[in-house]
């Protein structure tokens, strides 16, 4: 395996657990070590408050992230002041337990690691819409043991999650302090001979270790990786297509919506302006007073006053002064009372009643009685 081989293959297994699809794989400069920024556990956050922080919540914190819920990069800033950045994160993973997250240190975030003024983290995280906020550079975290911050890039040296992916077995288990490794009596002579096995980096080629039958194979676990990775970015991909079809439906529900509202809107301006200004029983009142009116009307509603007014418009009102005056001038023309009160009056009549009584009673209902034809009434009373 090449040096150039090698290189290639780190870069794009990084690609593949981070989906930075956006950065060159000639570029490896912002890759450095991963981070323990949280883990599950009872804890007590900044203001007192106890917490608990599960498995489900840091899943959704991995998946808000990939789903920049956020709403921009996540920085990572200095003993959570909303100020000037160290950093931003590259991705965010769970890790059995833990949260782990990429950082891409800047100028700022290097100086304060490497001086070794900040030496932890601590997350900012929105409990109910559970995301990330951001990430700080603190010397006392909330959750105890934790791993101090590495500042040698990835390329140079795998970080002590990734450990197992690029070095010997036997490295990676000595590494972990929970993991003893099994000590194995090398003859003196062998022992003296055998050089320090060297730091990984970019252009060092791995020697072939001697694997147990118990310790999965690199490759094999680079394939898991991989298989897994390619399982998570198909499902994004899903996720987003179906959130651009729903957004794409939503906007043209609003656009058809806009439309019909501006031409109701017109169409009653319009009519309201016809039926105030124009032809010949034009009614009484402003334009801009008969749309407020209509505009304010359900649709259904809406409907019946307009079908109402341009009847009035299109036939005028009536004129009831024909019919007599306030000066008490007698009525020249009578109508016939309807054939349902002309039976209603002639009960009346028959148990005894009189005519100024019927409409005395009736008054409300039927109004004055001089305007009807009672000639035939008149005769029965006499």
């Amino acid at each position: 395996m090449t040096e150039v081989t090698t290189q290639q293959n780190k870069e794009q297994l990084l690609h593949f657990m981070y989906g930075f699809d956006e950065y060159a794989y000639a570029d490896p400069s912002p890759y450095y070590p991963e981070i323990e920024a949280i883990r599950t556990g009872q804890f007590t956050d900044m203001n007192g408050t106890p917490i608990t922080i599960d498995i489900a919540l840091l899943d959704a914190l991995v998946e808000n992230f990939a789903n920049n819920k956020a709403g921009q990069e996540i920085p990572i800033d200095l003993n959570h002041e909303r100020r000037e950045a160290a950093g931003w994160l590259l991705g965010v993973r769970r890790l059995n337990n833990s949260l782990f997250v990429a950082p891409n240190w800047n100028e700022l975030g290097l100086s304060m690691v490497h001086s070794k003024q900040y030496r932890y983290v601590s997350c900012t995280i929105d409990l109910v819409e559970k995301y990330l906020l951001s990430v700080s550079l603190t010397n006392f975290p909330a959750v105890n043991n934790m791993r101090p911050i590495e500042l040698s890039r990835m390329n140079e040296g795998a970080s002590s999650s990734l450990i197992v992916l690029f070095q010997k077995p036997e490295e990676s288990m000595a590494k972990d302090v929970n993991v003893k490794p099994t000590e194995e009596k090398v003859p003196p002579a062998e022992s003296e001979s055998k050089t320090p096995p060297a730091e990984l980096s970019a252009s060092a080629t791995p020697a072939t270790p001697v694997v147990k039958s118990d310790i999965p194979n690199r490759d094999e676990v680079i394939a898991q990786f991989r298989q897994q990775a390619d399982a998570e970015i198909a499902s994004i991909r899903k996720q987003l297509n179906d959130l651009l079809g729903d957004l794409q439906a939503q906007r043209h529900a609003a656009v058809a919506d806009f439309m019909s509202q501006v031409r109701t809107e017109r169409q009653i301006a319009e009519f309201s302006e016809r039926v105030t200004s124009t032809g010949k029983h034009a009614i009484p009142a402003k334009p801009a007073d008969v749309a407020a009116v209509l505009s304010a009307l359900p649709a259904a509603n809406r409907e019946a006053v307009q079908n109402l007014l341009e009847s009035i418009y299109a036939g005028g009102t009536v004129d009831f002064s024909e019919m007599g005056t306030s000066a008490g001038k007698p009525i020249t023309e009578t109508v016939q009372l309807s054939s349902e009160w002309q039976q209603v009056l002639r009960s009346h009549i028959s148990t005894g009643g009189t005519v100024d009584e019927f409409f005395a009673l009736n008054a409300d209902l039927l109004g004055d009685k001089g305007k009807y034809d009672l000639g035939a009434f008149a005769k029965k009373e006499g």
